[in-house]
């Protein structure tokens, strides 16, 4: 396993604060570790990364991302073997003193059992002791490996008041595993430690939960019809809305007619954009309240997030304008911290390049069928080459490519690999008969 290939799961901090102390992160949970009678909290540090690294379920090299007490960053590689490096320098492995006594006090932290139930296995033979390692010889310096040329001093002995542990717990509380045969053994009494594919379905779970400092907008855009837009819009609202609260809009800016509101459930009434357009600045107003949202929007009960309706009618002539877009997105972003915009075909239109203003986030959805890709891939090309907006949209787009066909298609691996140079990721969606 190269350095490029190894995953940034479990995430993991390693904080180095003064006099002689290491807070390590492992999933958002803190342990602490100081220097004592028993090692230099370093030390300590480095053989409980390297716990992590060798259990059963996960014996692979990790990546550690570190901060020195002056914030500078650094990235570690732990391996399962006993030894680490800086992710810069590669070549140059140091080995881990194999832990003497307790390594930590804990603040309700995982052990490496967090990411298995196993526990660690017993450390090889051979082992070099701290006091033959030059590298963990000063319990006041980083983890990252001294340079050649640098010299390492230790802080005075002063006494240290920081072990005490803190009456107000710290960190979050890992609770058991709920899925999978762990979860079904801990509904008769038992308790395990979720295993790695929980932890890391929790660790997105934590992720689309978060609420930012101001509304955000992405716009789910593909110059190509059935390339299928509006189903990833309902998609991704449903995610955020669900695990990260109310607050969200899926919005149907189609300059004439879209879809987005046979694909979801409507309310008790059948308004659109055309009726909340002449009431934007009542709306606006200081007097104006959250709930009078509830006559333009339509709630979907189960997935806790509110459509905002293209308008359905057949013979209308209407259609919609950058400004109304502007209008629409002031009282949009007034009310609701998250908008999903979800387009039309035409990249031309006004109300299509007002939207890519006002997002800051790209969402190109296409599936396995050519042509598809083709579009998002123009299109992506198209606002490279725009203004600079625009081109920080596309080098930051995300590729939502779903397979509309079952078996094996060759399209697919290959619209992958295309997809990738274009965009920040690409994700794949596999084919779902329903």
């Amino acid at each position: 396993m190269t350095v490029d290939t190894i995953p940034n799961f479990p995430s993991i901090m390693a904080t180095f604060h003064p006099e002689d102390t290491v807070e390590v992160q492992l999933l958002g949970v803190s342990q602490m570790f100081f220097t004592d009678d028993t090692g230099d909290a370093r030390s300590k540090a480095l053989a409980y990364l390297w716990g992590v690294a060798k259990e059963p379920d996960l014996n692979r090299p990790i990546r550690v991302n570190t901060r020195a007490a002056d914030n500078s960053p650094a990235v570690l590689i732990v391996t399962p073997g006993g030894t680490y490096y800086d992710e810069a320098h590669p070549n140059d492995t140091w080995p881990i003193a194999e832990p003497v006594d307790q390594l930590a006090t804990p603040l309700d932290a995982p052990t490496p059992a967090a990411i298995v139930e196993q526990e660690a296995a017993p450390a090889p033979t051979g082992a070099v002791t701290a006091a033959e390692t030059p590298a963990l010889a000063h319990p006041a310096i980083p983890l990252t490996p001294p340079r050649a040329g640098t010299q390492l001093l230790a802080g005075p002995d002063v006494p240290r008041h920081h072990e005490r542990k803190s009456f107000i717990a710290e960190g979050p509380v890992l609770e058991p595993a709920k899925q999978g045969w762990r979860g079904a053994v801990n509904w008769v009494g038992m308790r395990l430690d979720p295993g790695a594919d929980e932890l890391l379905w929790r660790d997105d779970v934590k992720q689309v939960s978060r609420h930012w400092p101001g509304p955000r907008t992405i716009a789910i855009a593909n110059g190509k019809g059935s390339a299928n837009k509006t189903p990833t819009t309902v998609m991704l609202a449903a995610v955020f809305a669900r695990f990260g609260g109310a607050g969200v809009l899926a919005w149907d800016n189609n300059e004439t007619r879209g879809s987005l509101a046979w694909r979801t459930q409507q309310s008790g009434h059948s308004n659109t954009v055309l009726e909340l357009l002449p009431q934007a600045e009542k709306l606006l107003g200081t007097g104006a309240q959250s709930a009078e949202m509830s006559y333009f929007a339509h709630h979907q009960p189960e997935d806790k997030f509110d459509v905002l309706h293209s308008d359905q009618s057949v013979d209308g002539e209407h259609e919609v304008s950058g400004e109304e877009v502007d209008a629409i997105h002031r009282v949009a972003a007034k009310y609701y911290r998250l908008i999903m915009m979800d387009s039309g075909n035409n990249e031309r239109a006004v109300n299509w390049r007002s939207m890519i203003e006002h997002s800051q986030q790209l969402v190109v959805p296409c599936t396995n069928v050519e042509d598809t890709a083709e579009a998002g891939a123009r299109m992506l090309e198209a606002l490279a080459n725009r203004d600079e907006h625009s081109r920080k949209l596309a080098q930051n787009a995300v590729a939502i490519i779903s397979k509309r066909t079952s078996g094996k298609d060759p399209n697919m691996d290959r619209i992958v690999k295309d997809f990738a140079p274009l965009v920040r990721e690409v994700v794949t969606i596999p084919y779902d008969k329903a």
